[in-house]
Order: C-alpha cells, then sequence, then structure tokens
C-alpha cells in the first residue's frame, strides 16, 4: 500500500533493530503489511547489520524484490566460468598448467586471448607469451612482463557507476555488479547469492550483496567486494612473486577441504609450490625454510598432486609427478610423510597397490597419523594378494580405530572379513593376550 503512516513506518523502524527477535520479527511483518518503499532503508539496514538471519532475512530480501529493489542472483553466478570455457579445448589444461590458472583467467577476462607460448624448460619465467587484444596483431612479452600487465589492468578497475533507476532485473544486476567482477568472483570462490538497495544507489557503497566465500556467508557493498577482489589479485601476484609469501597451515588446510568439490580451486591454491620445488631442486645449495614451513610445503603439495589427479582423468600420470618432485627435492624433511601418504593414496586409487604399500609404510615409519596411513595399507595388501597381513591389520584397525576401518573400500573389507577369517581371529587373540599381559605388567 502506498500511503503508510508515518507512525507505521517509525514503529517497523524501531522493531527491526530491537535486541528481541521476536520484535525484529514482529518489525518485518509490519513491514510486509506496510509494503512501502519508505520501509526499504530499514529493511537494508538491518539487513546489512545481519539482524536478519534464516528465514527471516529471506523473507526480508523477498519483500524489496516486490518493490524492485533487490534480486537473486542465482541466475547469472559464474562459479566455474573459466573450466566450462576450457572444456573440451585441446591445450587448455597444459596452458594453465604452464601460464597459471588464476592468469589465463584474468587474461581471458580482460579480453586477451593467448595465442602462442614459447616455454623454456629451464626457465619457464623467460618463457614468451604471444597475444592478441582482439585483433589481428600478435604482441609478445617474457612470462613475467605479461602477468604483471593483466594483473596491473585489474586491480587499477573500479566498479561501474552511473544513473540506475529500479526495478532490479537481471540486466541492471549485471550492470550494477560488472562483467569483469562477476567473472572475477567466480574466479576467487565468492558466490554472489543477492543484490538489495535501499534506492536509486549513489554509488558502489549504496549497493548490498549476500554472499558466500570461504564457507561462510557474508554480506558487503559493492565497493568492499571490489576491494576483496582486487585484494585476491594482489595476492595471486604476490605468490607468483614468492610462491611461499602465501603459504600457510589455514591456506593448505583451505585446500584440503576443497579438494573433492573443487580440485580446480586447489590448484590455484596451491600451484606456486610447484614452482618452489623446481625452482628449489635447481639451487643445491638453497638451505630448506624452517621445519614448520617446510612440513607445510609438503602437505601442500601432496594435497597439489592429488587435486590434479582428480580434476581431469587425463592429468593422474601429472599429479604422481608433482608428488614425486616433492620427494626427490625434499627427502628426509619434516613434512615428507605427507607426500608420502598422498603418494600412496593416489597409488591405491589407481590400481598400484604393490607400489602403494612401500610408501604408505614409510609413511607409516616417519609418523603420519595412524588412521590415515593403515585403512589404506589394508586396502593396498589385500588387492596386492596379501591376505594374512590385510587381515591383520585391518582386525586391529576394527577393534582401535573403527573410523578408520570404515575407510577400507567396502568391497576390500567385506573380501577380507569373509577371506581372512582365520587371520582376523589370530590377530584378535594376539592382540588380547598383549593388552591382557600389560595389564598384569602394570
Amino acid at each position: 500500500m502506498s500511503g503508510a503512516s508515518k507512525r507505521e513506518v517509525r514503529r517497523a523502524r524501531e522493531l527491526l533493530v530491537d535486541a528481541d527477535r521476536e520484535k525484529r520479527s514482529e518489525g518485518l511483518d509490519l513491514c510486509v503489511a506496510i509494503a512501502s518503499p519508505e520501509v526499504a532503508p530499514d529493511l537494508v539496514a538491518a539487513l546489512s547489520r545481519n539482524l536478519l538471519a534464516g528465514v527471516e532475512r529471506t523473507r526480508a530480501l523477498h519483500v524489496l524484490a516486490d518493490m524492485g529493489l533487490a534480486r537473486s542472483l542465482e541466475d547469472i553466478r559464474t562459479d566455474g566460468w573459466l573450466d566450462h570455457l576450457g572444456a573440451g579445448v585441446a591445450g587448455f589444461e597444459e596452458l594453465c598448467d604452464i601460464v597459471g590458472r588464476p592468469f589465463v583467467g584474468f587474461a581471458t577476462l580482460l579480453g586477451v586471448q593467448i595465442v602462442t607460448l614459447d616455454v623454456r624448460a629451464d626457465d619457464v619465467e623467460h618463457s614468451r607469451v604471444g597475444f592478441t587484444l582482439g585483433d589481428a596483431k600478435v604482441e609478445h612479452l617474457p612470462m613475467r612482463e605479461f602477468k604483471r600487465r593483466i594483473v596491473t589492468a585489474l586491480v587499477e578497475e573500479r566498479p561501474p557507476s552511473g544513473q540506475f533507476e529500479p526495478p532490479v532485473d537481471r540486466r541492471k544486476a549485471v550492470e550494477l555488479v560488472g562483467n569483469r567482477q562477476l567473472l572475477l568472483a567466480g574466479l576467487f570462490d565468492w558466490t554472489l547469492e543477492w543484490i538489495y538497495l535501499a534506492g536509486p544507489p549513489r554509488g558502489p557503497c549504496d549497493v548490498h550483496l549476500d554472499v558466500h566465500h570461504a564457507g561462510r556467508a557474508e554480506t558487503l557493498t559493492l565497493d568492499r567486494l571490489a576491494v576483496m577482489l582486487r585484494a585476491d589479485v594482489e595476492a595471486e601476484w604476490s605468490r607468483y612473486l614468492d610462491p611461499l609469501a602465501g603459504v600457510s597451515r589455514d591456506t593448505v588446510e583451505r585446500a584440503r577441504a576443497l579438494l573433492r568439490t573443487d580440485p580446480g580451486r586447489v590448484i590455484d591454491l596451491l600451484g606456486g609450490l610447484f614452482r618452489y620445488a623446481l625452482d628449489f631442486g635447481r639451487r643445491s645449495q638453497q638451505a630448506p625454510p624452517d621445519p614448520e614451513l617446510m612440513a607445510t610445503v609438503c602437505d601442500g603439495l601432496a594435497l597439489l598432486g592429488m587435486a590434479h589427479s582428480a580434476a581431469s582423468p587425463d592429468h593422474v600420470r601429472y599429479g604422481e609427478e608433482v608428488i614425486r618432485l616433492g620427494l626427490q627435492t625434499f627427502p628426509g624433511v619434516a613434512g615428507a610423510e605427507r607426500l608420502h601418504l598422498g603418494l600412496g593414496d593416489l597409488l591405491v586409487r589407481t590400481g598400484r597397490h604393490a607400489e602403494a604399500i612401500a610408501h604408505l609404510r614409510r609413511a607409516a615409519a616417519l609418523g603420519v597419523e595412524r588412521d590415515a596411513a593403515e585403512a589404506l595399507l589394508a586396502e593396498a595388501m589385500f588387492r596386492s594378494g596379501r591376505l594374512v597381513a590385510a587381515a591383520v591389520l585391518y582386525a586391529g584397525l576394527v577393534d582401535r580405530l573403527p573410523a578408520a576401518a570404515a575407510r577400507v573400500g567396502r568391497a576390500a573389507a567385506e573380501a577380507i572379513e569373509r577371506q581372512g577369517r582365520p587371520a582376523i581371529e589370530a590377530a584378535r587373540m594376539v592382540l588380547g593376550a598383549r593388552d591382557r599381559g600389560g595389564t598384569r605388567s602394570n
């Protein structure tokens, strides 16, 4: 209704910012009843301050949408756009491996087309990139200068601005956010969910977004999103200049969480470690970093190799070589057990069980968590025909680490239980006697 009284609007405003959730819900009900743009600033204020959550938040966004001041961005998300663009394109994955997936994405969204790549195997950074800017003229630059220029072009760009009048339809939502920012958001795992505003915006600070990033829901303005995206671009450049600059335990754990669902992003996060290992191997006199950082590097290299193998069936061997490079370059350092574990895991997945056993045993000997290595080891032993050893190991897992036993492949576990029953019973008798002996000695 268009004739909302000042008293109703004032009451809605008071309720929406009340500390009591029930009163905020009452204020939302009043906004629905008023159905007037006069309450839009109060709804946006409550949303931007995260005073409304869950169902109430969704209701408030739909109230604004009915006024033409909000819109879901589900149909214009750009998650995974680079992978979709490169699917089926010959040489695309190789290009991403050499140039770096984020930099290929940066070039693409700037309209830069890479047409030639003269690779120097002994010094990749002095490889020459041939590219066009949408015309027939091909320019050539060293890899480092090419990357510097596209990063500079992106960080100097600002969000689009101009006259805007509601309602927010699909075209206007894209214009408000900007095509390049939409594509950058997709590269860096920013899932844009809703766009909303209180009225015609004076600038990016008046445009609000609900987003998901790094597993968290966030609320921010368009200018803040632009700042965050520029920081992401600059972080990629910093990782390129110093592959260890952006490596931390938090980065590695984030990559581990993404491994199953988004191996491409894991490659983006940890790809610099491969170049670091190559450079380190060429400098025989270089001292390794401190043990804690070295352990993080090894863990990251193992995840990077597994991500390459998971990203494409054609890259399984490449992923294996990444891990083997780590073992060759950093033998015996803190964290080498993660490389042995990662390689053992990959070998089990690709059916080379006898080869996997040595690496899994080495990982266990170097101190990797038992539940991480022994489930893979039991399956590898069974698949390679070592039934008694597999049965004994599996029996110990079932009795002592049932969560780890559950990770043994179902078919292998059932076969071990069925075919290795005598060995399992004997193992349990030995383990039980050992436990009783230990109790008496205490």
